[in-house]
């Protein structure tokens, strides 16, 4: 029996233009899940990680607790995630970057609450590729890359294995192991916290997979740390 720990990166920065990189408060969320993850992890194997500077920054801490050595560490951009920007720009192109969708709020009288909506209209028109709009990456290339990356992992045997990625990927191998439609697909995706943990245990022999646990972040559902829970 060997274990995969889905790692969702701590806050990134949404307020800037630089969205790929991890808050004041997203350091913190990574700081103090390092520990927890590392006392977890029983025989640790492999460490992986996309190569977005969100993982990197959020994989460092748990990294610097480790003794040299201790495990593989590999590279992968297939955990990286959908780009966001992009899907938003083929639904609104003013909405491509962070000061057009301020601007976009701001013209519209929009909270940012209520651009959520706009948000998932734009996913549900790149997960259902129904429509004309071409896409930097599909979701059906999106799907298949993540899915491909899972496989690389899935049978190296026992031992643990942590990835550190995106909401993206999590909710997509959630969905697969559930056999649930790509329709679910964004409730999973929005209730993601930030360096929340999914546990997925992997039959050595067979390969077969079990979901054991879900955005697991009961580190931070403490009142000394309920504040600290994000979903950006």
């Amino acid at each position: 029996m060997s274990t995969i720990y889905l790692i969702r990166h701590g806050q990134a920065s949404a307020k800037s233009e630089n969205y790929d990189c991890l808050s004041a408060l997203g350091e913190e969320q990574s700081q103090l899940l390092a520990p927890h993850l590392k006392s977890c992890v029983g025989n640790l194997k492999i460490i992986v990680r996309g190569d977005m500077q969100r993982h990197l920054q959020t994989a460092a801490h748990f990294e610097n607790l480790l003794e040299t050595g201790s495990a593989e560490i590999r590279i992968n951009p297939g955990w990286n995630e959908y780009d966001h920007q992009d899907i938003l720009a083929a639904y609104n192109p003013q909405l491509r970057t962070p000061a057009g969708i301020k601007a976009y709020l701001e013209a519209n009288k929009l909270t940012k609450k209520e651009f959520k909506s706009v948000f998932l209209d734009a996913m549900k028109q790149w997960l259902d590729g129904n429509s004309s709009t071409t896409y930097a990456e599909s979701w059906i290339q999106f799907k298949a890359r993540v899915l491909s990356s899972f496989e690389d992992i899935r049978l190296n045997g026992n031992g643990d294995i942590v990835v550190f990625t995106s909401g993206g990927p999590i909710s997509l191998i959630t969905s697969h192991l559930l056999g649930l439609p790509h329709e679910k697909f964004m409730n999973i995706n929005w209730s993601l916290v930030n360096a929340g943990v999914t546990k997925i245990l992997v039959n050595s022999k067979t390969g077969h997979c079990t979901l054991s646990s879900l955005n697991e972040h009961s580190i931070f559902d403490v009142e000394s740390t309920r504040n600290r829970i994000t979903y950006t």
